[in-house]
């Protein structure tokens, strides 16, 4: 049986995280999509059914993620590539387990 379930976890609490998840029985994978601040924040305040407009929030968050360190061949730039693109890439790579943590 194969369950998944998206969230954001800042890199406070990363560890955290994967560790329980994977100590309950879970296989983890971990995906960064990273686009530039500016085009983060445009996006944001763009959004029609909640939009951000605390655009400070949204800078933090993109700080949080700028750097991944030794996770960082999970980023997918996300700049440029449609929804479908960026879906077709990351289930290619749950397929080959190269985004499992």
């Amino acid at each position: 049986m194969t369950s998944s379930a998206r969230c954001t976890s800042s890199p406070t609490f990363f560890e955290p995280l994967r560790d329980a998840l994977r100590a309950a029985g879970h296989t983890v994978a971990y995906a960064v999509l990273r686009a530039p601040l500016e085009v983060c924040v445009s996006r944001a305040v763009a959004r029609e059914s909640h939009s951000l407009a605390a655009t400070g929030v949204v800078e933090q968050l993109w700080r949080d993620f700028a750097d991944c360190g030794a996770l960082e061949d999970h980023v997918l730039d996300s700049e440029h590539r449609g929804a479908g693109e960026i879906a077709e890439e990351i289930a290619r790579r749950l397929e080959e387990e190269a985004l499992n943590i």
